[in-house]
């Protein structure tokens, strides 16, 4: 969803028009979903890079991490995760986010759990893939930010627990 939002912002609402204008004659005005059935719209446009920042932030500069990605950079992501970050958080459970941070470092944090943000995710229409071909090029370009997802959600899940905290992840 965020890589779709991304693509149809930088040819609707980004910058100025002729920024637009100029970005649309150089990569493109073909639907999201059009594009991912196109392998030199996807290239052109860089959707696998664009669709795995999340496993490249958190690889870090080591030698696995440049591009392109390989399983060695999620590994590495994972590891990072574990190994090297207290906190772990997600904006769909922004409120538990709070709490563990509140929880985790009170002296900075003390009554962030209070704040109510009222962030809900909202999907545009045009962010939907239906075509089940694009889909399954989606889930390939996205596969490493996909699975490090899940894995983040699940270590925040241990971690809320270590810390005592409810959470809405079964």
């Amino acid at each position: 969803k965020r890589l779709a939002s991304m693509y149809n912002y930088d040819r609707t609402m980004a910058r100025s028009k002729m920024w637009r204008e100029k970005f649309i004659n150089e990569r493109g005005e073909k639907s999201f979903e059009d594009c991912l059935l196109d392998s030199e719209c996807v290239k052109v446009n860089e959707l696998e890079r664009w669709c795995s920042l999340q496993t490249e932030f958190l690889c870090g500069l080591h030698g696995d991490c440049v591009r392109p990605l390989t399983q060695k950079a999620l590994d590495r992501a994972k590891a990072n995760v574990d190994e090297k970050l207290v906190f772990v958080g997600l904006l769909e459970r922004l409120d538990e986010s709070f709490e563990m941070l509140e929880r985790l470092f009170p002296v900075y944090f003390e009554g962030l759990s209070k704040v109510k943000v009222g962030h809900k995710m909202k999907t545009p229409e045009y962010d939907v893939v239906k075509n089940p071909e694009a889909k399954a090029v989606l889930d390939r370009l996205c596969r490493f930010d996909n699975n490090l997802y899940k894995y983040v959600e699940m270590a925040m899940t241990k971690r809320q627990r270590k810390c005592g905290l409810k959470t809405s992840f079964v």
